[in-house]
């Protein structure tokens, strides 16, 4: 099963500064799945995240933006499926873009990149999805994810 309160985190190691107003896009899509009463599979409603990446905002590299909290405690999906959408304002990146998921275990309160010395490649949180580095000819990628509980 999934956490009760988890939230999407997206790195950007591009090696460059993103910018909204310049073109960069960042999102991920998603839904929940979980077996109903009689067994049959249910998916959630299609749900969407965009970081709160928009107009005058920027990402530089190293730095990472958190989604909104998810609260599946009342839900209970057992997991779910996505597609991490990233678009560069760059006509070539040498690095990446990396979705994770932290969970947090007090409600939503705090989350491990809230710590001083929090490193997503650390285990502090879980790795769903890399999207490799761009060209002028691949610069609007999606990278499809599962995770489960």
């Amino acid at each position: 099963m999934l956490p009760d309160y988890f939230r999407f985190l997206c790195v950007n190691e591009t090696g460059q500064l993103q910018t909204y107003n310049s073109g960069a896009r960042l999102d991920v899509g998603w839904k929940g799945w979980k077996l109903d009463g009689d067994g049959a599979l249910v998916y959630q409603a299609q749900q969407t995240d965009d970081f709160g990446f928009g107009t005058g905002d920027s990402i530089s590299n190293g730095s990472d933006l958190s989604g909104t909290a998810v609260n599946n405690g009342s839900d209970k999906y057992m997991g779910l499926a996505g597609i991490f959408h990233a678009k560069t304002n760059h006509a070539s990146t040498a690095g990446e873009f990396h979705l994770f998921v932290e969970i947090s275990d007090d409600g939503g309160t705090t989350w491990p990149s809230d710590k001083a010395d929090f490193d997503p490649m650390l285990d502090d949180a879980i790795l769903l999805a890399t999207i490799p580095a761009m060209t002028s000819t691949r610069d609007d990628v999606e990278k499809p994810f599962v995770f489960e509980g």
